[in-house]
């Protein structure tokens, strides 16, 4: 089997005190700012949402019509959407650049909008396009949604020239068989493509990657076939035609922890140049402590950065902590934590980060996340917490803090040093004030009582 070259080489970043160190991961590619990462890799997960919707109403008024009903959505183009398939490939023949999707959009809109249950339930993600078009050179190559078969995983395929990055990008929670995904809360034993530590992960997420792809086993008539391999097969092929092209694999919600499980899995294989980048945005709960410590391992082997992108008070992000027998979850990677608008609205949204440490550290991130604290309780709160578009708000609004930063070098800082408590004055002041104001309170009331 043909593997990747990997370059060992390791390039110099200038150090806290101004000497010169090298980081785990540097090897001639050059990375963004923590700002452009996320950026881009939230602006991805909202395509593949866009896309994917679009082509099953699309798929959804071919049935109609072939059943002499109602048509309700006339696309101008109903072809664009399902490009022509290349055998040799199975990726289309010509890629769809960004552009062009949203010319495409833009021209199908009104149209669109006559299903108010579609137009109401993709908005935001099709709002966001028009922005995406002046920034991003990707082009999609492919997006597998099985035909309109609502039991398979998700996914798109792009590449990005101007970057050199290969894009793989898992679709979120929207139909049934998702949901029944996430539902699936057990923490179960899995041994993991490429891996050697056994971990506990959660059952439903496990399960949609890494059981048989029953669309490409009616296909191909494969006995052993699963998403994670049908997808590792385009993936070493794009790298293969482009080298020096880093892998990048993101995902919202759902599609963030199935991100997760695929980068930890691709950034083991040999037919991969490492590292593997996973930015995942709005990801819940994945595995345990062993899974906590497997994706450490090959971070800290310079296999695998992870940047797991988390708003304050998304329900999603912050659950489930504990499986149906109470056995906890644990999260992974470098948080970046968006939080909302300051205390009372004294200042704009910021940033602040996390990463797993020693006990004083897990202690004040435990404090910090606590699964009371930081979800909406009105339905309306918790969709708008949970969706591309406030995420790309609040990321918008630390724009200048997280510009100055890279991911590379804060690793280098928060490996080196467990112990840090990388949570911001800003959170702490917050917690300060409320825990004050919490014992004024019952001061006031212990006070009065009689």
């Amino acid at each position: 089997m043909e593997t990747q070259d990997k370059d060992n080489s390791r390039s110099l970043l200038p150090s806290d005190n101004g000497g010169e160190r090298t980081s785990r991961f540097d090897d001639g590619y050059e990375y963004d700012c923590v700002y452009k990462e996320a950026d881009s890799m939230i602006s991805a997960s909202n395509l593949i949402y866009t896309i994917a919707n679009m082509r099953d109403l699309e798929y959804k008024q071919q049935q109609l019509a072939a059943k002499g009903e109602i048509v309700l959505v006339n696309f101008d183009d109903p072809s664009f959407m399902r490009p022509e398939i290349d055998p040799e490939t199975n990726r289309y023949k010509d890629g769809l650049t960004i552009s062009e999707i949203a010319d495409y959009v833009s021209r199908n809109m009104e149209e669109m909008k006559k299903d108010k249950e579609f137009y109401d339930a993709n908005q935001g993600a099709l709002e966001m396009l028009s922005e995406l078009k002046m920034k991003s050179n990707r082009e999609v190559l492919y997006v597998d949604d099985s035909e309109g078969d609502e039991d398979e995983v998700v996914y798109g395929l792009s590449v990005d020239h101007k970057k050199k990055r290969v894009i793989v990008c898992f679709r979120g929670t929207t139909c049934r068989a998702d949901v029944f995904a996430d539902i699936k809360i057990r923490l179960t034993g899995a041994a993991l493509p490429n891996c050697d530590s056994q971990v506990k992960l959660h059952r439903g997420f496990f399960d949609y990657l890494f059981s048989k792809d029953r669309y490409q086993e009616r296909s191909h008539e494969a006995e052993d076939i699963c998403k994670f391999r049908s997808i590792m097969v385009h993936i070493r092929d794009l790298l293969k035609a482009n080298k020096g092209y880093k892998l990048y694999v993101s995902g919202h919600s759902l599609g963030a922890a199935l991100a997760s499980l695929f980068a930890l899995c691709a950034s083991k294989s040999d037919q991969i140049s490492t590292p593997v980048t996973c930015v995942s945005v709005a990801s819940p709960y994945v595995g345990d402590k062993n899974w906590r410590r497997a994706v450490m391992e090959a971070e800290k082997a310079g296999l695998l950065r992870y940047l797991r992108v988390a708003n304050a008070t998304d329900v999603v992000a912050h659950g489930p902590p504990f499986d149906l027998s109470f056995r906890r979850y644990k999260h992974v990677g470098m948080n970046l934590r968006l939080e909302n608008d300051g205390l009372f609205g004294l200042y704009p949204p910021y940033a602040s980060f996390q990463y797993p440490g020693g006990p004083v550290a897990e202690l004040a991130h435990a404090c910090q996340n606590t699964f009371l604290f930081n979800c909406g309780w009105f339905p309306s709160k918790v969709l708008k917490m949970h969706s591309c578009t406030e995420y790309a708000r609040r990321l918008h609004a630390s724009k200048n803090e997280l510009q100055q930063l890279y991911l590379n070098q804060m690793y280098e800082d928060y490996l080196r040093d467990s112990r840090k408590i990388p949570y911001s004055f800003k959170s702490a002041g917050c917690a300060a004030i409320v825990i004050l104001t919490a014992a004024v309170i019952v001061f006031i009331v212990y006070m009065h009582y009689e």
